[in-house]
């Protein structure tokens, strides 16, 4: 473990201390240390002896992750956020991926990567992708391509949301739904819609992580679709049940009845971030730069095109319930 463990962790560690700096704050610490990482296996390869530890980081190591990844989770918040949010967070989680899953497969996009890129554009990007990796049995190119695709598009989203919305005379709750229900990361959420104030990043912010929290159907609706795919039995005693998953909604179970002290769910949060850190360094040590570069112009439009959905799925159905008056 060691050789791997010494190159993952300064890796780590530099994405982790420069993604706060303006330039590549827009990147984040997981798609900063990526790129970082990809970079490196690009100019100086990785050593064979490194790789048992680099495996380490991006696959145990990123299960413990997701699983802390729970503590997001805060269900009372699914009951504060109303049924008419949790349908339209439905609707664009579960629309969403399926509709970028088809039409993968109409532009020729390798299976995998299509899923995870419906999943990143669906849920809540890069975690998202992070969780679902495994569960569809995607390789490390797969993953760092989504990443970069949704890193971009969500980057570009916190950017021009704001000016489209004045633009559009967009009130500040419709704004903020907006926000919520189709921009890629909470972090994006958080500087696209606190920009209008308090109330619209609040609304915002209830509307994203009530996503969030659909990431364990999500999952599990992968988990067996994958092993569909490939032949394997699924019954009631068969159903694919990824521990990983479980561990996470068990947590967010824990932290929405109290278990967790309020105290921890910081420091929780804080760990969960940094594992995923190292587990995106891990990831982008793996990476292919040649086969990235064959994937060619099909991941780009696709990525495109279901954020594009996304945002029509969201506004025609908070329209229609009355959410954007």
């Amino acid at each position: 473990m060691f050789p791997g463990a010494l190159l993952v962790l300064p890796l780590t560690l530099l994405a982790w201390f420069l993604a706060p700096l303006p330039g590549v704050k827009v990147l984040g610490p997981l798609g900063l240390a990526l790129l970082l990482a990809a970079s490196w296996r690009a100019l100086f390869g990785l050593p064979k002896r490194a790789e048992p530890g680099v495996r380490f980081f991006a696959r145990p190591l990123l299960r413990v992750a997701i699983v802390l990844m729970g503590v997001r989770l805060d269900f009372t918040k699914l009951a504060q956020a109303g049924p008419r949010v949790l349908v339209v967070d439905v609707l664009v989680v579960f629309l969403g991926a399926a509709f970028v899953a088809w039409l993968g497969g109409r532009l020729g996009v390798r299976r995998s990567l299509a899923l995870l890129l419906g999943t990143g554009t669906s849920v809540c990007g890069a975690s998202a992708i992070a969780a679902a990796g495994p569960l569809v049995r995607a390789d490390e190119d797969d993953v760092a391509v989504s990443i970069g695709l949704i890193s971009i598009l969500g980057t570009i989203g916190v950017v021009s949301y704001p000016a489209l919305a004045s633009v559009a005379g967009l009130a500040d709750n419709a704004y903020a739904i907006l926000c919520g229900a189709t921009l890629h990361e909470v972090p994006q959420v958080l500087a696209a819609a606190f920009a209008r104030g308090e109330g619209a990043g609040d609304l915002g912010t209830l509307v994203k992580l009530t996503r969030v929290a659909l990431l364990a159907p999500l999952a599990l609706g992968l988990a067996a679709l994958e092993a569909r795919h490939r032949g394997e039995k699924i019954t009631l005693e068969h159903l694919p049940l990824p521990w990983f998953v479980l561990g996470f909604v068990a947590v967010g179970a824990l932290r929405s009845f109290g278990v967790v002290p309020a105290a921890w769910v910081p420091w929780l949060e804080q760990a969960s971030r940094l594992l995923l850190v190292a587990a995106m360094a891990a990831v982008g040590l793996g990476v292919h730069a040649d086969a990235v570069r064959r994937l060619g112009w099909a991941p780009i439009a696709l990525a495109l095109l279901g954020w594009l959905f996304v945002i029509a799925t969201a506004t025609v159905s908070a329209a229609a319930l009355g959410l954007l008056g």
